[in-house]
């Protein structure tokens, strides 16, 4: 593998681990705050609305 490309892998590998982080840190950061029912029954009626058909179904 030349330099160039290893060098191009490494930022691509590190700004995947920087992005999980950033994922997981929101993630925690978010599910530390209390849910309000009412925001609650807003996502899960979105999510209802939502239809997705598969393959073979």
């Amino acid at each position: 593998m030349s330099s160039r490309a290893q060098v191009l892998f490494q930022v691509g590998a590190w700004a995947w681990v920087v992005t999980g982080i950033g994922h997981l840190a929101i993630t925690a950061l978010l599910l530390g705050r209390p849910a309000t029912p009412a925001a609650e029954t807003a996502v899960l009626d979105a999510m209802r609305a939502h239809r997705m058909s598969m393959m073979g179904l």
